[in-house]
């Protein structure tokens, strides 16, 4: 009942908890990865709240897409709730690419490969300046990751916009879910998060390759399929992707 809810208040969640971090975390090349290690290791309880805030964003997008799919199954995206649905897409992106951008910013191997992939794809479909914006120059520079937090800060508050647009068309929308069950949700998470403590990757070295590591499913699954395309191919199959979703409200209905 509350699978709406849920991802609203565990988007308070990762707000809160991000703000804890960020009174640490120093968006430079060289300081960027020791930041986050000092938080890991000196920062009283940083390591479980950076944990509370990788998870509580998991646990985010899983009650995301339970969401979306709960609402495709009960044709509950079709008529005037066509507006709903296609601010939800929007959102969906919106989660995933703020999702991302989190990984940049620990600086580890990962983010440097999935950088270099990001780079890639803007090179590949002629559009260099988009690379040249993300990087805030023609080579990686302490503007980059000042752009990665930046976006990772900013992308949350077109969040909001849309998430008022997203229910503004619902008579009684469900906006945040019971006390006792934000409370057990958020106990929860914690337990999760001292139990699995976050691991790094090794610190990012230049001019040598990355070791293997884990493409997340929740936040980098496009990553993962863009190793099998060209940048172009991936170009198609993202927008057919995404325009396949934002007409579903306007198919007949079986």
């Amino acid at each position: 009942y509350f699978h709406g809810a849920l991802p609203t208040m565990l988007f308070w969640a990762v707000i809160l908890s991000g703000v804890f971090l960020f009174f640490y975390y120093t968006p430079t090349i060289e300081r960027a990865y020791t930041s986050v290690e000092y938080i890991s290791k000196r920062v009283p309880y940083g390591l479980m709240m950076r944990g509370f805030h990788r998870y509580s964003a998991d646990a985010m997008m899983l009650f995301v897409l339970i969401h979306m799919l709960r609402v495709y199954l009960t044709d509950r995206h079709r008529e005037y709730r066509h507006v709903p649905w296609i601010t939800g897409v929007v959102l969906l992106i919106l989660t995933l690419t703020v999702g991302a951008t989190g990984y940049f910013l620990i600086w580890d191997e990962r983010a440097v490969a999935l950088l270099a992939l990001t780079i890639d794809f803007f090179n590949g479909i002629r559009l260099p300046w988009i690379s040249h914006f993300i990087q805030g120059g023609p080579i990686i520079n302490d503007l980059t990751l000042a752009r990665m937090l930046f976006f990772h800060i900013a992308i949350p508050g077109t969040l909001f916009v849309f998430l008022w647009l997203h229910l503004m068309r619902i008579s009684r929308p469900i906006v945040l879910p019971p006390a006792m069950l934000t409370l057990l949700s958020v106990g929860l998470i914690f337990l999760i998060a001292g139990a699995m403590p976050v691991e790094f990757t090794a610190q990012a070295a230049y001019g040598a390759a990355p070791g293997s590591f884990v493409l997340d499913w929740f936040f980098l699954p496009f990553y993962y399929i863009y190793g099998f395309m060209t940048p172009t191919g991936f170009l198609v199959f993202f927008t057919a992707l995404t325009v396949a979703l934002l007409i579903l409200p306007y198919d007949a209905p079986q």
